[in-house]
């Protein structure tokens, strides 16, 4: 574990320690005493004189990082010297411990336990729905208030103080690596708290109340350390779920795993968006190539709040909060992000039951299947259900249901080179409009009126009756 001079000040509180530190980011390696025959290294905190370093006039030892410096109440360089070099044993210690227990294979309370006897407050992780994880408390502790009781019963903290903690911005920093402090109104104290990040998604936090200790910068570097620890248990443990991130819940949502209907909108509610919302689900796929489509996925999310993005099936399946947005604009938007980056997408009916979100899923899929593949493409499903509801019944037709009529008129087209089969498709499917059928036609209404008569002659099919229209229609399909 790399020690900062924040972290430094902190372990040498005994010697009124009066830090002016300008960079003070954990690189520390080592201590050294300082000698001028020797050059310095960028990852050692260097010992020495006051006098010798600073040409001061006080007789007081100084640890120096490049621009950094402790000043220290002591004569005894020896002493600060070997107490720094307890300071890099006793956290290099820890650290290395923690790092092989969860390489042997410990569980995630196992490994808050064990950092009682260096933070000795309470600490838990929290997924990305605020649904705590694990927790652990001092021996010492007062749970007894309704704050720590309510955790204690329901595994999260109660919904106002999720709101208004949920306004914070930095909590959803995925590349944060550093700790910070949150201090709410809603919460018993100040609390350290850090972002857990996995395959480069946000998989939660780790937090501490700073009820027995002052947040100092010291603190919050250690707490960082830490924080590093819990990701490399993540990645040890890819297989289990005691943490979820927002993506990963998504995942499942389409996987029909995601729990109980309360669970769902808890996850919901924690992002701001009401588990009533209209939603409309969109999967985006690339003509060539796979190599950006996680760049498209954190782009679209960059660019609308509103939609949360998965790389599922070989597609990008994103998520949109229609209550938050505007659908025309996410339209056009999108369009301009996936026409240079060659995408075409599909998108589902809105809807609002959000446990139903497998089903429009499968509707995006469907108009990608139907729809046009061509870059900046927007297929709705409610362009190509009848195409794709056709193809469904087409499949399970195991005999001929043909019309009798077109079997008529498709001898009579033969025998004689006449057209009065597409004649009666074409007039049909133009809801038996004379003049949009003869303008497709490219013949003059009067010669549409004489072959519509010749049908009549040859089958007296009554055109009238919505169901022979029907069958006439889905005959063509089958043919």
């Amino acid at each position: 574990m790399k020690l900062s001079m924040w972290i430094l000040t902190d372990w040498l509180k005994d010697y009124n320690p009066l830090p002016k530190i300008r960079n003070g980011k954990p690189i520390l390696k080592n201590a050294r005493l300082y000698t001028s025959d020797k050059g310095s290294k960028n990852s050692h905190v260097y010992i020495g004189s006051a006098k010798e370093l600073m040409n001061s006039e006080e007789n007081k030892v100084v640890c120096i990082h490049e621009q950094d410096t402790i000043l220290l109440e002591s004569e005894n360089t020896e002493q600060i010297f070997n107490d720094i070099l307890n300071a890099f044993d006793y956290y290099n210690d820890w650290f290395e411990t923690l790092h092989e227990q969860i390489t042997a294979g410990c569980t995630l309370q196992f490994l808050l336990d064990s950092a009682r006897n260096l933070f000795d407050d309470f600490i838990s992780i929290a997924d990305p729905a605020y649904a705590i994880t694990a927790f652990s408390v001092p021996e010492t502790y007062d749970l007894n208030n309704d704050f720590f009781l309510y955790i204690n019963n329901n595994k999260t903290m109660p919904l106002d103080v999720i709101m208004d903690v949920n306004r914070d911005s930095r909590i959803r920093e995925v590349n944060r690596t550093d700790a910070y402090i949150i201090e709410n109104k809603f919460l018993p104290d100040s609390v350290i708290c850090a972002n857990l990040k996995f395959d480069n998604q946000h998989f939660g936090w780790i937090t501490m109340l700073a009820q027995k200790h002052p947040v100092t910068q010291g603190n919050l570097d250690v707490f960082s350390a830490y924080a590093k620890l819990i990701e490399y248990w993540l990645h040890c443990n890819k297989t289990q779920s005691e943490l979820k991130s927002f993506q990963g819940f998504f995942l499942d949502l389409l996987n029909d795993h995601s729990g109980t209907q309360a669970s769902i909108n808890q996850h919901f509610q924690t992002i701001g968006w009401n588990p009533s919302d209209e939603k409309m689900i969109v999967s985006i796929n690339r003509l060539a190539g796979k190599d950006i489509m996680l760049t498209l996925s954190r782009r679209i999310e960059k660019w609308f709040p509103a939609c949360l993005g998965v790389f599922y099936k070989d597609a990008i399946v994103v998520i949109c909060n229609l209550a938050l947005m505007n659908k025309s604009e996410f339209m056009v938007g999108f369009k301009e992000i996936s026409t240079p980056s060659k995408c075409y997408c599909g998108i589902s009916y809105v809807f609002s039951e959000t446990a139903q979100a497998p089903l429009y899923y499968a509707q995006t899929i469907i108009a990608m299947k139907y729809g046009e593949h061509s870059p900046g493409r927007l297929n709705e499903c409610s362009d190509y259900a009848v195409a794709y509801g056709l193809d469904i019944v087409k499949q399970h037709v195991k005999t001929d249901i043909k019309h009798p009529a077109i079997k008529v008129l498709q001898k009579y087209d033969k025998n004689t080179n006449s057209n009065l089969t597409e004649t009666l498709k074409i007039f049909l499917e133009n809801e038996r409009n004379y003049t949009k059928a003869a303008n497709i036609l490219c013949i003059h209404k009067n010669s549409l009126k004489y072959r519509l008569s010749r049908i009549d002659d040859l089958t007296s099919i009554v055109l009238d009756a919505y169901e022979t229209r029907l069958h006439l229609l889905l005959s063509f399909y089958f043919d």
